[in-house]
């Protein structure tokens, strides 16, 4: 059960969208750890990037298929961390995903983190031509399914000349 004043923060917070713990301390002349609890209570979620420094209430979000939303610049995951969220996007990429890829998905640079989990094993990583490299998922079977549709070759364009659909100019 939320307090009044943690009530009021839920509602400034939910009309904001978003906020760092310094603007909700401020705002309501709060502890840390008591908007700590308000959050806690309510449920939220902490930014992936800008170092976790912002903060949106778990019913805001409308995340995508991949399960990411961002607040102009400011990436939310519905996996959490963003090392959750990496983890979690190879896992569900059907042919897993480049650093390229990562990064152009979550806005925010990605390889030195990859590195890391490769080594910690919680992902798998297989080379594809010259110095590229696809991260799959952990499991081998999955990571040999994501690795197989990696290597299908992409669908050939159609070619300028083969004419356009009747009554198109």
């Amino acid at each position: 059960m939320l307090t009044e004043r943690q009530e009021k923060l839920i509602r400034w917070l939910r009309k904001r969208k978003v906020a760092t713990m310094a603007q909700l301390r401020h705002q309501f002349q709060l502890s840390h750890m008591t908007v700590v609890r308000a959050l806690s209570k309510h449920g939220y979620y902490t930014s992936y990037n800008c170092n976790a420094a912002y903060y949106t209430l778990c019913d805001v979000p409308q995340f995508d298929d991949w399960g990411l939303w961002s607040y102009r610049q400011i990436g939310f995951s519905r996996y959490g961390t963003l090392t959750q969220t990496i983890v979690a996007l190879v896992e569900k990429a059907p042919a897993g995903l480049t650093v390229r890829e990562l990064e152009e998905r979550l806005q925010t640079k990605t390889a030195n983190l990859l590195c890391r989990l490769v080594h910690d094993g919680r992902i798998g990583q297989q080379a594809l031509r010259g110095r590229q490299q696809v991260y799959l998922a952990r499991a081998p079977k999955q990571a040999d399914r994501q690795y197989q549709q990696r290597r299908q070759p992409l669908p050939q364009p159609v070619p300028l000349d083969a004419g356009l659909p009747e009554g198109c100019s």
